[in-house]
């Protein structure tokens, strides 16, 4: 037999003498021959005499075949241990470059390639994995072990991404948004990239803007004009009989009424309050309308009422009354003065006359 031939001569005239019939035996598969003769020998695998002079194929090493002189190194996977007959795949998220499996460090991932690579864009890995993807309302950047919430002010509705976009005017988003939400209520706005909402300030109205898809959003504030009041986020108008006459008011004020003796020089008109003028001397006021004295009495300027003339007094114009002259008298209410009469005379002023 071939295997007799090439036997250690020592060893077969051993065999031999002790009359055994034995023949030489391949090293198993996983194992190799460690001593005989030259590794360049074919034959070099058969020459031992003992399983023990076989040595296991060392990890990330294997041998498939019986006899081998040496073990084939894995490529793109390992061994579970020592002896193996086969290579197994390199696990996922760990690197088989090398004779042994090693874990991937954190932000770096393999598929199960044996290669460790860096973690990419929009993915994160936390070390011995591969990668896996971020979700929406998070983000990052290479090499990440972790992903990264949106940040105040910006959503990413998709996944595996690498930034996240800024809350458009008229949205909110908080940390980690995924959508935009909508700033829709009248008391409250959005300016662009809004983490929350704004609430109006007292004597604002906030500005809205429309959106098709979903109708009126503000986005922002405006001081109360003359003429309004702003409560709410809301601009109302004065109403009729009601004004405000500043900026950045929250109520109007009841239009005042004209004192007696004056009447309205200016209406009040929600932006302007109600302007008064005093009625002349010889007027009074009835119904917010001047009217002119009747005859004997009379008046000053802003007056709501006329007084008679005095007894011995006279008023011609109804604005100021005159003492009867000598030989005249009144009893008052009249604007001329009698003549006193015949055989009968009177002062300055007189009331009557004397005989």
């Amino acid at each position: 037999m071939s295997g007799i031939r090439n036997c250690n001569l020592f060893l077969t005239f051993l065999l031999v003498a002790s009359l055994i019939n034995s023949v030489c035996k391949p090293c198993p598969m996983g194992t190799f021959l460690s001593w005989g003769f030259s590794e360049d020998s074919e034959d070099w695998a058969f020459n031992h005499d003992n399983e023990a002079d076989c040595f296991p194929c060392a990890v990330g090493k294997f041998s498939n075949k019986a006899g081998s002189h040496n073990c084939d190194v894995c490529k793109g996977g390992t061994t579970d241990g020592l002896g193996a007959t086969e290579c197994g795949d390199c696990h996922v998220g760990w690197d088989c470059t090398g004779l042994e499996m090693i874990p991937c460090t954190a932000g770096r991932y393999s598929s199960g390639d044996g290669i460790c690579k860096d973690c990419e864009r929009g993915s994160y890995c936390p070390g011995s994995s591969d990668q896996k993807q971020c979700e929406a309302g998070t983000y990052s950047d290479d090499k990440a072990v972790k992903c990264q919430k949106c940040a105040d002010g910006k959503f990413q509705p998709e996944p595996g991404q690498d930034y996240c976009s800024p809350c458009r005017q008229g949205h909110l988003c908080p940390p980690g948004a995924i959508v935009e939400q909508a700033c829709d209520q009248p008391s409250t706005f959005c300016p662009i990239s809004s983490e929350t909402k704004t609430i109006v300030e007292p004597g604002h109205y906030s500005i809205s803007e429309s959106e098709e898809s979903q109708g009126i959003l503000y986005v922002g504030q405006k001081i109360c004009e003359e003429g309004y009041a702003c409560s709410g986020g809301i601009r109302t108008a004065c109403a009729e009989g009601s004004y405000q006459t500043s900026t950045g008011q929250s109520i109007c004020f009841e239009c005042p009424l004209c004192k007696p003796g004056e009447v309205v020089f200016a209406n009040c008109t929600g932006a302007t309050v109600t302007r008064c003028r005093p009625c002349e001397a010889g007027q009074f006021s009835e119904n917010l309308i001047c009217k002119s004295c009747a005859k004997g009495s009379l008046s000053n300027a802003g007056s709501a009422y006329c007084r008679v003339a005095r007894p011995g007094y006279y008023t011609t114009d109804g604005i100021e009354e005159t003492q009867c002259p000598q030989n005249t008298f009144s009893l008052g209410n009249t604007e001329s003065c009698s003549n006193c009469p015949e055989n009968s005379y009177s002062q300055v002023g007189a009331t009557t006359c004397t005989r």
